[in-house]
């Protein structure tokens, strides 16, 4: 077959390219010997419990500041009344006041969970994305189906323990 004639796609699927050649396995044998890659691999880079924990809290401020900034220019530019009528304006802003409240109180307190609802703000991307939206739909969906199947499984557990 003339690989002119195939286009991009065939030429990457012929099957001569998935079989190795001599040369090409004893190249591969040759990587265990690099002593730096056996390094990387062995010796995975670390940071610190105290490093991790000064980059989380750097990282906290720095996303309630930006966060807070953003709650205050919507504010200013579509008015109080606006901004409350979008639901998922008001779900922001309290995201925004709890974090502000928990970095005033920084009293180790239950506070510092909410956090993860900042992970939700990816569900703005709903609006703009109606493939995504389609595929939240249909998790949804299958959610009755898997806790009918997770009832079922703890009752057999249950049952035959």
């Amino acid at each position: 077959m003339d690989l002119d004639v195939l286009g991009p796609v065939e030429q990457m699927m012929r099957p001569d390219d998935d079989v190795p050649t001599d040369d090409e396995e004893n190249s591969l044998d040759s990587l265990d010997d690099d002593p730096s890659l056996r390094m990387c691999i062995e010796s995975p880079i670390t940071i610190s419990p105290d490093e991790l924990t000064q980059a989380l809290e750097m990282s906290n401020l720095i996303f309630t500041f930006l966060f807070g900034i953003e709650m205050a220019l919507k504010i200013l530019a579509e008015g109080c009344f606006h901004y409350i009528s979008d639901g998922f304006n008001v779900f922001d802003g309290i995201v925004v006041l709890v974090s502000i409240m928990e970095l005033i109180e920084d009293s180790g307190s239950g506070l510092s969970v909410l956090r993860t609802f900042r992970l939700l703000r990816i569900l703005k991307l709903v609006r703009f994305m109606p493939a995504l939206k389609r595929q939240l739909v249909i998790m949804l969906r299958t959610l009755d189906n898997v806790a009918v199947f997770f009832a079922l499984l703890v009752l057999f557990i249950f049952i035959f323990r």
